[in-house]
């Protein structure tokens, strides 16, 4: 899957402060005609890693010089640190690490720090830790992402329910203890609190799976009278939320908004079933890679690398769905 970039799309911003984890380890590792990289997924169940995946797979075709080592979670802490472990043994020369939860990863990265293998993070961040040391995160900044998305909503609610002094909100986040759901929130819950009009009356976690957030909005649509939104942690959750609009003959009658920016819920925006998403490009991913060799190639500043993010809107989605952008 190719992407083209113009000028409203990806740019990186270095910021060579500290991340949570971003502790730089003792020394880098000794230059290789072939760099061997383990990747830990916690999950490929979800599109936006998936994607991650295809594009991963298509930079290791095109450049020989890196080796990758792919291992999935499957949802599972434990998986996920035994995944790691097994890298290590691999005698892999870094990891590429998208934590499932902020804190349990620390002990197979400090175990990485020991074994002299370095260690960055992708998407989601790891508490700081000066025992387990990475050289950084690339990803984008998931708390400006929930404002963005709750602007959204506060925007899409004042569209279609002016006359409203107060209105019904559903809230579905997602995995617990991530720092993608905890950091969404507390950008969603910033803005949302702020507004006397938005009343949260249901707050309800959907896994970040489309199935849960349908099941879940189905049982709304029957406790609640009248529910004028709901704002969703991710975007699979969005299209749940829609498939049960859809069941009961309510699509496009309620402001649903998402984080993300699949292509699948773009186009939904463009049909008025959908009213918002956050985009972000699951080319962090390679960007990582390619922080990872150049580190491994004596370029030794550690820090964070933040993507740009994008709201995407009826008003401007169908540019990105015209320019590709949209995975």
């Amino acid at each position: 899957m190719k992407y083209r970039i113009p000028a409203v799309a990806l740019s990186l911003v270095l910021a060579l402060g500290g991340c949570r984890g971003a502790e730089v380890p003792a020394g880098a590792a000794d230059n290789s005609e072939t760099w061997k990289i383990g990747i830990s997924f916690p999950t490929t169940d979800l599109i936006y890693r998936e994607t991650m995946m295809e594009l991963l797979k298509e930079y290791e075709k095109d450049h020989p010089e890196v080796d990758f080592i792919i291992r999935d979670g499957e949802s599972s802490q434990r998986r996920q640190n035994r995944d790691v472990l097994d890298m290590l043994e691999e005698s892999v020369d870094g990891i590429i690490l998208i934590p499932y939860t902020m804190e349990a990863p620390v002990p197979v990265i400090r175990y990485a720090n020991e074994k002299n293998v370095l260690v960055l993070i992708l998407d989601n961040e790891v508490i700081r830790s000066s025992t387990a040391r990475t050289i950084g995160f690339v990803g984008a900044d998931h708390e400006k992402m929930g404002e963005q998305a709750a602007e959204l909503l506060v925007k899409s609610l004042e569209k279609r329910f002016p006359e409203e002094t107060s209105w019904n909100v559903i809230y579905l986040t997602g995995v617990a203890e991530s720092s993608g759901a905890l950091d969404r929130d507390e950008g969603i819950r910033a803005v949302l609190d702020q507004n006397p009009r938005v009343q949260v009356i249901g707050t309800y976690n959907g896994e970040f799976t489309d199935e849960k957030a349908q099941s879940i909005m189905e049982d709304c649509l029957n406790v609640y009278p009248e529910i004028h939104g709901v704002i969703c942690q991710n975007d699979l959750m969005a299209e749940g939320c829609v498939y049960a609009l859809e069941a009961k003959g309510m699509a496009g009658s309620i402001s649903v908004i998402g984080i993300d920016g699949q292509r699948s819920v773009a186009e939904k925006i463009a049909e008025g079933e959908i009213d918002g998403t956050v985009w972000q490009n699951p080319e962090m991913a390679v960007d990582a890679v390619k922080r990872l060799t150049d580190y491994l190639e004596g370029d030794l500043r550690s820090g964070n690398i933040y993507t740009e993010i994008v709201p995407l809107t009826p008003d401007n989605v169908q540019e990105y769905l015209d320019e590709g952008l949209a995975w």
